[in-house]
């Protein structure tokens, strides 16, 4: 959302293109042209002169803001956000090891493990990034001679710790 200080008095013209400026940094972030949610601005000042050809100053203006928003978002240490899938693998014990290294091999997370003492099967509930899920199926079940069955759900975002600039 862009907010404004009651003590800032942007015309209402000139308002129409800061908008646009912060849509625009909005639908293509500073890091990748990623779209940015869940951002807040707020104008504590605002200094316009006029000079006199409104159709340029506008997309001037339009450019600037844009260039002044993610100049702010950089200042914060931004991070990347991993679309990342909720995982469930059933399998016997005799697969579990090999269940376990297809996970780590593609970074997925494990949370629990439980046993099932009627079917004497294992359910494995663990998180994996969607971008490692190409193929996992696949590799899982050619690891397991078919016997590991994973389904995958997405589950949202995963905040990266990693310094995008390192």
């Amino acid at each position: 959302t862009l907010l404004a200080d009651a003590d800032v008095l942007i015309d209402k013209t000139l308002f129409s293109s800061v908008l646009a400026g912060f849509r625009m940094a909005m639908e293509a972030g500073p890091l990748c042209n990623e779209p940015i949610s869940d951002v807040n601005i707020l104008i504590t000042g605002f200094d316009y002169t006029d000079t006199g050809d409104c159709g340029e100053a506008s997309g001037r203006l339009i450019t600037d803001f844009s260039t002044c928003c993610h100049a702010a978002l950089l200042y914060w240490s931004p991070r990347l956000q991993l679309a990342v899938y909720k995982c469930d693998i059933q399998t016997s014990a005799d697969f579990l090891g090999r269940v376990y290294g297809v996970l780590s091999k593609r970074h997925g997370k494990v949370l629990c493990e439980e046993y099932n003492e009627a079917t004497n099967h294992f359910t494995i509930h663990s998180t994996l990034p969607v971008i490692e899920s190409f193929g996992f199926g696949h590799d899982l079940r050619s690891k397991t001679s078919g016997i590991a069955v994973p389904q995958l759900l997405f589950d949202g975002f995963e905040v990266l710790d990693v310094d995008p600039f390192e």
